[in-house]
């Protein structure tokens, strides 16, 4: 009966956390991303704005045969020096890719938020179509 309260104690914390605003804290953890990450020799910074006008910086890689382009991003904790250790392999299978991270990670500006993460990809996004 106890173990079953405090289950159902953790759930409810868990709901009311990710309901009350503060899910970005407990989700999204910026502060693990390596700052100041160099530039690959394969590929050029560029640099994006989400619709927040906030500044996002990204690795912009053309490939021999260019079978097309690939955003790619890191999950949580990582920043775009440390995606970019995967998006090799698809660069060297041919693929242009942007390589980008998140506004409150590596060096970009602003503080990292869910509500501002399909702003960002969308801002990658509208870079390669434009």
């Amino acid at each position: 009966m106890l173990r079953r309260r405090a289950q159902s104690l953790l759930f409810a914390l868990a709901v009311v956390a990710c309901t009350s605003g503060c899910a970005s804290t407990i989700l999204l953890v910026p502060q693990f991303t390596r700052r100041g990450q160099e530039t690959p020799a394969e590929a050029e910074r560029i640099e994006l704005t989400n619709h927040n006008r906030t500044r996002l910086s990204a690795f912009l890689s053309a490939a021999d045969g260019d079978y097309g382009t690939v955003m790619v991003s890191g999950g949580n904790a990582m920043g775009k020096g440390q995606t970019w250790r995967y998006t090799k392999f698809l660069h060297g299978q041919g693929f242009r890719t942007l390589t980008f991270s998140f506004q409150g990670y590596d060096s970009n500006d602003g503080d990292a938020h869910l509500d501002t993460l399909l702003g960002d990809a969308q801002a990658a996004h509208a870079f390669l179509t434009e």
